[in-house]
């Protein structure tokens, strides 16, 4: 033993030991003891100290060799021969950089900045080279070429903070229908302020532990995979060979000379015969397979050189030639899912460090199916799939002389599923990018002040979802009762190119911005209204910067009331009926008292108050219900039915909470419409007349007018819905407007084909027109081939038997399709075919 001590543990199991060794060498630590159940036990740990006899001369020494960027890591170089100078490199799959570093003999502390170039990792070589040729003091060969290296990491850290308080009030958290006000900072790994760009969510945390975080870390995404060192360092100066000579016969030489080269000979026409009229090299200067880590050879698995090509790949004769986008010439060609290669920094699916997040340069993506509309990307006016609405008015397209023909037309048709009416803003189109404003059209008028309210109807809540033109996602509240407010805010929204989801039920996702930027101060404020609901809610921002450090941060807040009340209200009411209104009250405030809760109930001129009293004695929820006789106004300007204002006032102390509420009242009994049509050179007149014997009740009348009798017909096709269209689709799905349009739209192809405006846009509407309706009655087609007024919806099929009619002018529709050339699926035609048969 060189040396033995006896040491005691603490309470925690641990002790030291300062150990000095007067030489180097390997030495083997060993502890042995008993435990205090008196078993014995014992480890043991090989260690190296190196000593001046060690026969390895240079050194890299480091505490660590885990480093954020920006920080400044302390190396020591111990070198223990005469003082030289010595060449540092950090090398990866090249050499990233390099110092000239002066050597003094012992330690030599070295302070090495890590910036972004290092990141993800490096390896740090160190080679040094003297004129010392005389055998060294500690025995063994003579060496003039010293190297060392140790491996690197350099994590890429950006520290993002998100900071959460009520607009105006720092020292609480925002409640529901209250401003919110969000502080971002970002930070280097040294605390410094950097400008980065964040995305921003605000999404239930119900959500989020039922669905957890799919996707990993940003910081994990862009660090991407290790480099793989593939330099080698080393120096012919170290070669030493001195032989004892002697003369050989010239003749010897002679022949030998002679039988390598018959040899070589033989062995090229062998091989060439193999190759099947390849050209071999001369093995005398071909380089021999190289391994996967020899940096002057072949590159190793897994690498890829900075312009996202693959290694070439090996042959018996050397290397094939790569062609273009990295593909092997005479192999396959590795492509991403989307074209471009896998590489980092080729034209792949994601791009890469060395070129880039750049998308792939492959397939373009599918494009959106487009149907009935005045422009190209119109919304399908059957479409039960509001999302699928909103994804078309995200493609909408330049189109001629679109804002010359907006329509005015009823707000109810207008927001329906086939009447949400599309069209592009010409002021904001002068560079002919894709407009996402005025998606969504208002009719506001000043002699009705009810039809902008009308777009909250359909939600029954004072929460509308909306979407910016860059993306950002968030709710708007709304007091139904400040009518004026609300026309103010539709306009602000519309002239912002803001597009309103009114068919959209409040959802998970409060708040969504995908680009929020800080300033050169690392700081930046977004304010944004929280949804009208009582929940827990998860705050998460990611961002990068351009130097790609990356981060995330997240915090967690619940927006509540102590007291807030509900109501539970029908969709729509119709007149003379009695509604039962049940509220519901929240109650987190008081342990024992009154609540007064208030309903105020108007319709048209007339309000009704009802007022009740619940007496609590702990916090809970309570429930209590008001009767509510609805009887509709008056029309007013030709529209028919109403609307009815619910207002509901919980009042506990200082506690007071207010929900409004607004249902469309629609008429008793079922619309009937009675149509007559024409044309005329001058003044005409056409009669409308009732059905006899008939009371009508709130009549209305819309008068359509086309230029010329082809707009006309193009207008029964691409224009919004008549009433009685849109009344029709509210009880089927729509396919016998379908079937009729499809039929209508393939008579009008044939007569514009045959014209001077064969070429026109309105032609290649109509074309979408058809695609589009030849989907729909496929998709609507039932499973035993036939079609029901209804439709087949929410993916039953099998809802009912097919009706003959229905499916006679459906096939009828598809016959004609085919006939004009168009692809209509075999096995749905099919299967009408032999349920008309049967």
């Amino acid at each position: 033993n060189v040396a033995e001590h006896e040491v005691n543990t603490d309470n925690d199991g641990q002790t030291r030991v300062t150990l000095k060794l007067d030489e180097g060498g390997e030495y083997l630590l060993r502890a042995e003891g008993t435990d205090r159940f008196g078993n014995p036990i014992s480890h043991q740990r090989p260690l190296h100290i190196s000593g001046e006899e060690d026969s390895v001369r240079l050194r890299i020494l480091a505490d660590k060799h885990t480093y954020r960027v920006g920080d400044n890591a302390a190396v020591t170089l111990h070198w223990r021969e005469k003082p030289a100078l010595a060449l540092l490199t950090f090398e990866g799959a090249r050499i990233l950089d390099y110092q000239l570093v002066p050597l003094k003999t012992g330690e030599n502390k070295l302070t090495l900045p890590m910036n972004v170039a290092l990141a993800p990792n490096f390896e740090l070589a160190v080679a040094v080279m003297t004129d010392d040729v005389q055998p060294p003091k500690h025995g063994g060969e003579a060496s003039r070429f010293h190297s060392a290296a140790s491996p690197f990491t350099v994590i890429r850290e950006l520290k993002v903070d998100v900071k959460l308080h009520a607009k105006g009030n720092a020292e609480r958290s925002p409640r529901p229908g209250e401003e919110a006000e969000v502080t971002i900072t970002t930070r280097d790994a040294q605390g410094k302020p950097v400008a980065a760009e964040l995305s921003l969510a605000m999404v239930e945390q119900s959500l989020l532990k039922r669905y957890p975080q799919a996707a990993r870390a940003i910081d994990a995404f862009f660090r991407g995979a290790d480099r793989q060192s593939a330099m080698k360092t080393t120096a012919s100066v170290t070669f030493q060979y001195q032989p004892k000579t002697k003369h050989i016969d010239a003749a010897v030489l002679a022949e030998r000379e002679r039988l390598e080269r018959e040899a070589l000979e033989s062995r090229r026409l062998d091989e060439l015969a193999d190759a099947g009229g390849a050209v071999a090299l001369d093995d005398l200067f071909a380089a021999p397979a190289s391994p996967a880590d020899d940096p002057f050879g072949v590159p190793g698995a897994g690498e890829v050189s900075g312009n996202g090509q693959v290694p070439a790949t090996e042959f018996a004769y050397g290397n094939a030639m790569l062609g273009a986008d990295g593909v092997p010439a005479n192999g396959p060609a590795i492509y991403g899912p989307f074209g471009g290669g896998y590489g980092m920094g080729g034209g792949g699916a994601m791009g890469g460090i060395g070129g880039g997040m750049g998308a792939g340069f492959g397939a373009p993506q599918a494009e959106l199916p487009q149907s009935n509309g005045d422009f190209e990307g119109r919304i399908d006016p059957f479409r039960s799939n509001l999302s699928l609405q909103v994804q078309q008015s995200l493609q909408l397209q330049d189109g001629a002389n679109l804002g010359d023909r907006l329509s005015q037309v009823n707000t109810w048709g207008a927001l329906s599923q086939r009447g949400l009416e599309a069209f592009e803003d010409k002021g904001k189109a002068a560079n002919k990018s894709r407009e996402l404003s005025n998606v969504v059209r208002f009719q506001v008028q000043a002699s009705n002040g009810g039809e902008v309210r009308e777009l909250f109807l359909l939600n029954n809540t004072n929460e509308l979802q909306a979407v910016q033109a860059d993306g950002t996602w968030f709710n708007v509240n709304v007091d139904a009762k400040k009518q004026a407010n609300v026309e103010a805010l539709v306009k602000q929204l519309a002239s912002e190119g803001v597009v309103l989801l009114p068919g959209l039920r409040p959802h998970e996702t409060g708040y969504w911005n995908p680009a929020v930027t800080t300033d050169e101060e690392g700081r930046a404020v977004i304010t944004f209204t929280l949804p009208e609901r009582s929940t827990a809610w998860s705050l998460r921002a990611v961002g990068i910067t351009t130097e790609t450090l990356a981060g995330e941060a997240s915090t967690e807040f619940a927006a509540s009331k102590p007291l807030f009340g509900q109501l539970k209200l029908p969709a729509a009411l119709t007149d003379g009926d009695t509604a039962q209104v049940e509220a519901t009250i929240h109650n987190d405030a008081l342990d024992k008292g009154a609540i007064e809760v208030t309903l105020k109930t108007t319709i048209g001129d007339k309000s009704v108050t009802q007022r009740q009293t619940i007496n609590v004695t702990k916090k809970s929820i309570e429930s209590l219900s008001f009767a509510a006789e609805i009887a509709a106004p008056p029309a007013d300007g030709g529209q028919p039915g109403g609307e009815a204002l619910f207002e509901l006032t919980v009042t506990a102390g200082e506690q007071r909470d207010v929900v409004s509420r607004l249902v469309p009242i629609r008429p008793y009994g079922l619309p009937v419409f009675a149509i007559a049509g024409g044309s005329a050179e001058s003044d005409a007149l056409a009669t409308v007349e009732p059905p006899a014997n008939m009371t009508l009740g709130s009549p209305t009348l819309q008068v359509i007018v086309g230029p010329t009798v082809e707009r006309s017909l193009l207008d029964a096709i691409l224009a919004p819905p008549a009433w009685c269209q849109f009344e029709s689709s509210l009880l089927a799905s729509g396919v016998e407007t379908t079937t009729s349009d499809l039929m209508a739209a393939i008579a009008l192809q044939k007569l514009f084909g045959g014209s001077r405006d064969a070429g026109h846009p309105q032609a290649e509407l109509l074309d979408a027109r058809i695609r589009s309706s030849i989907s729909s009655l496929v998709a609507l087609q039932t499973d035993d081939g036939g079609w029901i007024w209804a439709g087949a919806t929410n993916g039953n099929q099998s809802r009912g038997a097919g009706q003959a009619y229905m499916s006679a002018r459906a096939m009828w529709a598809l016959s004609l399709a085919r006939k004009a050339g168009y692809r209509v699926d075999d096995t749905a035609f099919d299967m009408g075919l032999n349920y008309l048969r049967t």
